[in-house]
């Protein structure tokens, strides 16, 4: 397992299938995520949506998958029921990669139990939070009262007998999948936890449950002024306000509709007017209900400053739901000072004491819970007195720095496997097959299948008979200030996610602060072509700053650069005349204490002037064929990072092929934690292609790298190494150790000339000339001739 940093912060992986405000368990984790950051620690959260979509043939399979599913439902129950697939390996993501524990929350339709397996097998300690009972059952994410999770799941009585099979073969995958794997399930609540250790799927042996109760901010949800909120939402000044509300009112297991009868059946017996002034009902979320009797107000689906309002505005809480595991809106209601009226279900009992903090009625009993809101309406003294109480109750348990704080007592005590146990030992006895190369994190697990050799063979071979030479790549073809994104796609079957990627990107780029540095040294014939890239990425952020420093030129670099820190105040150039001799291209040390110098100088006017922005952007402003911004917003696409840095690319000559490409980053690129230096023809041979994952490294830069300001500040250039080298070093002390290089980062240099390349050059243009003639002479169609009288002459061409 990955050490904590030098500050003592324990990394934390989160994974959800959604965030936000998107229901339930994504309200939850992200209670969780703000309350560990709270803490200290550094939490990442992985959604679906960070992880690209599918391809299409895939989004048509999962589409087919959700709709043979809905129209296999039985009249049982219309709670949420889903398959294990989609699912996603993220053994390899960069935010698990360096994780000192893997937090799984509510994964449906992203991460299945053999992708849950993967990260443990990994060395990646895995805590698996329970927000509903999907990941011990074959499909349904509440049970309706079926115990078939604690044999095998079959006769489910949710589906109909066309998917009769489904439950008990995901069921048995899942079981397959988690046996003898060491990990921890965390119960908001003691039902959740029973029902959990009841399942076939849990190992005594190797699995463990703990109950930790979920938090909540009692800051932000804390008693507010009724009368102000009540005016707020155009409610009456008296009466006792109801509650009622879920994300979906439509699901029969929220009971929604039984609470509607309670609240009829409550104000047939109250007296007064119809409807009653002594009481009304606020409801919110998907649907819509009918309460005869009673002032009702449906204010739809909410956000959460919506729901606290409608906390604010009322005086007791209603749920007679059939089935719950420690329901968010009992809690929030519970800590907003609201009495709660509930069913005695799931987690229910452990949130309320019956005539305390609020009254308990059986699941279905609409006549009692038609007693007890009569009674309470008749006594408001009682309501408020129980409101003291709920509050009180919040404030013991559900305090999210309690939760935070249970959750980090788990760092450092969950076990993971040695990835060198990935090959042999438990693995093989279940029958699972060891993944030695796994697939990339955003993956999806089912790759399309490779064509016969034979055939694969015959297609590239009529390729390359029919294909025109490429141009010489030697940097003239990319000299223009924007990038030839199209020269270098991605892999047609990672296009969809690298785009979204770089949506993501420029949309985190637009919100984030930038420093541009770099050097410049007798770069005058390209330094105008520099600034206006330049400009040009910079102009993609909120806000940025370039420091530019010059030393020692003896062409008109300086000179350019005094005008453009002229022109733009945003620009700083600095130049020194220090005599120093020009930097040799070989690896020295003598080089490396220079450039060491020269980049303390920038971080020295960066952090005096611009400590307080978000990130650096360091380059190289000699690089012939320029960067790609593509690239470097999919850099911030990613979550995740320290810094990262390019794909350097170099062209060369190969036998025939012109534009062979080559790492150019020879030196600096380094993999192991003692970042020992890699030969020339080794790195020279690690090219990796647009679209493929990050990669983890301990020293890279491929001439731009991307900091976190916080990453940036805690690195020190020094001149026993490449400074690049010395100042990761230094990074990764401090604990800022999650570095990366992204293959999509591109950063084209030009080309190395070999001896032969002319006369190669001039072999191929001639063959091209041949090729283009003979095209043009067989396919131009000869005006004013007859249709035989044209094939004739085509043939006789």
């Amino acid at each position: 397992m990955s050490g904590q940093g030098a500050e003592g912060r324990p990394r934390i992986a989160c994974l959800a299938t959604q965030a936000g405000h998107s229901g339930g368990a994504a309200i939850a984790m992200e209670r969780l995520a703000a309350a560990l950051r709270a803490a200290g620690s550094r939490v990442d959260v992985v959604t679906r949506e960070d992880v690209g979509a599918l391809p299409p043939a895939g989004r048509r399979f999962e589409t087919r998958v959700r709709r043979g599913i809905r129209r296999a439902r039985s009249a049982l129950s219309n709670t949420l029921f889903t398959a294990d697939w989609p699912a996603w390996d993220l053994a390899c993501h960069p935010a698990v990669a360096n994780a000192d524990l893997v937090n799984v929350h509510w994964v449906a339709g992203f991460v299945a139990a053999a992708g849950v397996r993967r990260i443990v097998e990994s060395g990646r300690p895995v805590v698996w939070t329970l927000h509903d009972m999907r990941p011990f059952t074959g499909g349904c994410h509440y049970t309706s009262g079926c115990d078939g999770f604690t044999t095998g799941c079959t006769g489910c009585p949710q589906l109909l007998p066309a998917l009769e099979r489904l439950p008990s073969r995901v069921l048995a995958r899942g079981r397959r999948r988690l046996r003898g794997v060491p990990l921890t399930f965390v119960a908001p609540s003691h039902w959740m936890a029973g029902e959990a250790a009841r399942s076939s799927l849990f190992d005594p042996a190797a699995h463990e449950v703990r109950v930790i109760p979920n938090g909540i901010d009692l800051v932000r949800y804390a008693p507010g002024d009724r009368i102000a909120a009540r005016q707020r939402l155009g409610l009456p000044a008296e009466g006792v306000g109801i509650l009622l509300g879920s994300v979906s009112l439509a699901e029969r297991r929220k009971g929604a509709a039984l609470a509607a009868e309670a609240l009829t059946r409550a104000a047939a017996g109250m007296s007064g007017s119809s409807p009653d002034p002594a009481a009304f009902v606020v409801t919110y979320g998907g649907g819509s209900l009918s309460i005869p009797g009673l002032a009702c107000r449906h204010l739809g689906p909410l956000d959460e400053e919506g729901v606290l309002a409608a906390l604010h505005a009322c005086d007791l809480h209603l749920t007679m739901a059939r089935e719950d595991n420690l329901p968010n809106t009992v809690m929030e209601a519970l800590a907003c000072g609201l009495a709660v009226v509930a069913t005695r279900t799931g987690g229910h009992p452990e949130m309320i004491t019956d005539g305390l903090e609020g009254w308990l009625v059986g699941v279905d009993d609409v006549v009692a819970a038609a007693a007890v809101i009569k009674r309470l309406v008749a006594a408001p003294a009682i309501v408020r007195a129980a409101a003291t109480a709920a509050r009180r109750r919040a404030e013991a348990e559900w305090d999210c720095r309690l939760q935070a704080s249970r959750y980090l007592e788990l760092v450092g005590t969950r076990r993971g496997w040695p990835a060198a146990r990935a090959s042999r030992g438990p693995l093989a006895a279940d029958g699972i097959t060891p993944v030695r190369r796994r697939a990339p994190w955003w993956s999806p697990p089912r790759p399309p299948a490779a064509a016969p050799p034979i055939r694969a063979a015959a297609a590239r071979l009529r390729a390359f008979m029919n294909r025109r030479p490429p141009p010489l790549l030697d940097g003239a073809e990319f000299a223009g200030a924007v990038f030839p994104e199209h020269a270098f796609p991605p892999r047609a079957e990672r296009a969809e996610e690298y785009l979204a990627a770089c949506r993501r990107g420029y949309a985190a780029m637009a919100a984030t602060r930038v420093v541009v540095t770099g050097l410049a040294r007798n770069v005058g014939h390209i330094l105008p072509l520099a600034i206006s890239r330049v400009e040009n990425l910079a102009h993609c952020f909120a806000d940025f700053r370039v420091v530019v420093y010059e030393n020692d030129s003896t062409d008109d670099t300086r000179l350019l650069l005094s005008r453009w820190a002229g022109d733009d105040q945003r620009v700083a150039a600095v130049s020194e005349v220090l005599d120093d001799p020009v930097n040799p291209t070989t690896r020295c040390l003598d080089r490396a204490a220079r450039m060491a110098a020269y980049r303390r100088r920038c971080q020295e006017v960066v952090l005096d002037r611009w400590g307080r922005f978000d990130a650096v952007i360091i380059i190289d402003f000699d690089v012939q064929g320029g960067f790609s911004i593509d690239g470097i917003a999919s850099t911030f696409g990613h979550r995740g990072w320290d810094f990262v840095g390019s794909n350097g690319l170099i062209c060369r000559r190969r036998g025939l092929q012109m534009n062979t490409l080559r790492q150019y980053d020879t030196w600096a690129l380094r993999f192991d934690a003692t970042l020992t230096p890699l030969s020339t023809r080794a790195v020279g041979g690690l090219v990796y292609q647009r679209g493929d994952p990050l990669v983890p490294v301990t020293s890279c830069f491929g001439g731009l790298g991307i900091y976190a300001m916080e990453a940036y500040r805690s690195g020190c250039y020094t001149g026993e190494d490449t400074e690049h080298a010395t100042f990761h070093r230094a990074m990764i002390a401090a604990g800022h150790d999650r570095l990366f290089l992204n293959p999509s980062q591109l950063v084209v240099y030009g080309r190395r000339h070999r001896v032969g390349d002319g006369l190669t050059r001039l072999l191929l243009a001639a063959w091209s000339r041949l090729l283009a003639g003979r095209r043009e002479t067989i396919s131009a169609p000869v005006a004013g001739l007859s249709p035989a009288a044209d094939r004739a002459s085509r043939r006789a061409a």
